[in-house]
């Protein structure tokens, strides 16, 4: 199974923070706990209580606007996904790959945008025609085998004869190009904007791994961003009153 991990270079927070609550407010507003969110949604309304929420992101530092992006996209996550995954079917490489999990995660590295659980149709992959016309010399350098051009270029009916090493480090090869990068970008950014989370991306790193991602779709906001709310509806109450002094 191949993961990735993509350098979010910049954030619109108040912006996706805007959009993204709407559109989770009713998991947070039927959400067990009598959470903050919960609350103001219950005494303001939907409409009123995003605007106070939008209003008082501005109140908070960096890390917690970071904390609060990345639990509204993870709450998100399944029409993110979605999103992505329809137009990557609309596209001819593109049709190879599908994305099972997307959140944005906070590393020491800074923000990051992270992939997991992408399914690869490697046979369907090395003969897209991108792929065929625009990569496959490439690809054959990299791996440096003939066995591998001979099948990027005669036609893939099975990958039998090759092991699931070969196979991946292809897969790797192929996803590693440029070309291939820049495309994916393009679609996670056009996407991720169209639903709400307004960044950009730059760098892509591979890894591939054995184990199955389990599903990490939460039931609401956390207490630690319950609390970054609270602290930044006080911070908010604070500056109108000294405002009107």
């Amino acid at each position: 199974m191949v993961s990735a991990v993509v350098e979010i270079t910049s954030v619109d927070y108040e912006a996706s923070v805007a959009k993204l609550l709407p559109r989770v407010a009713d998991k947070l507003r039927y959400s067990e706990r009598l959470t903050f969110w919960k609350q103001l949604l219950e005494q303001l309304g939907e409409k009123t209580a995003v605007q106070v929420a939008t209003r008082m992101i501005g109140m908070l530092d960096q890390r917690e606007q970071t904390l609060l992006l990345c639990e509204l996209s993870a709450l998100y996550q399944t029409v993110l996904v979605e999103k992505v995954n329809q137009t990557l079917q609309t596209m001819d490489w593109g049709r190879a790959i599908r994305l099972q999990h997307l959140r944005a995660l906070q590393r020491e590295e800074g923000l990051v945008l992270l992939l997991e659980g992408i399914e690869i149709d490697y046979p369907l992959l090395a003969s897209c025609e991108t792929v065929r016309s625009k990569l496959g010399g490439g690809v054959a350098r990299l791996m440096g085998t003939t066995r591998w051009n001979w099948l990027l270029y005669q036609g893939i009916s099975s990958l039998a004869s090759l092991s699931t090493d070969q196979i991946e480090q292809a897969a790797m090869a192929l996803l590693g190009q440029e070309l291939v990068q820049a495309k994916l970008r393009e679609v996670l950014e056009s996407n991720l904007r169209q639903a709400g989370l307004l960044v950009q991306l730059a760098r892509m790193e591979l890894a591939v791994s054995a184990e199955q991602p389990e599903p990490q779709t939460p039931a609401g906001l956390s207490e630690q961003a319950q609390q970054a709310l609270v602290t930044a509806l006080a911070r908010w109450l604070r500056q109108s009153v000294e405002g009107e002094k």
